[in-house]
């Protein structure tokens, strides 16, 4: 009797380890709102000139796209920097004049998000 119970123990102990993770940290990323955020997003004052463009990728790398079309032709720029979530906050890291970039943000729908601190125009998702 004595060996079943403590069989049953440790089982039990065994379990409770396996089910714990390292992801349980505060460090840890929201997944659910990562997810959400992964794709291409414009940004709303687009035009058929101007366009400005945030792919935020599953790897935690952002791509950053700025496209203008004059008569003369079309100039772009296209930039990959890091981002991460925490506390409710995305970090761009090296983003405006190489420094760190931290915003709040706000999903008014999956298709529509602001970025409180980046930008004054919201993003529509492509």
């Amino acid at each position: 009797m004595y060996n079943s119970i403590r069989l049953v123990l440790i089982l039990a102990i065994c379990c409770l380890q396996f089910n714990c993770s390292s992801d349980d940290n505060g460090n840890a990323i929201d997944h659910s709102t990562h997810n959400v955020l992964i794709g291409e997003w414009l940004r709303e004052d687009f035009n058929e000139n101007t366009e400005y463009k945030l792919t935020f990728n599953p790897d935690n790398t952002v791509l950053n796209t700025f496209k203008i079309t004059t008569e003369e032709g079309i100039t772009s720029t296209a930039q990959i920097y890091n981002w991460s979530i925490e506390n409710n906050l995305i970090t761009i890291e090296d983003f405006a004049n190489n420094e760190n970039v931290t915003t709040s943000y706000e999903l008014i729908s999956n298709e529509i998000v602001i970025l409180n601190n980046l930008s004054e125009y919201q993003f529509l998702r492509q």
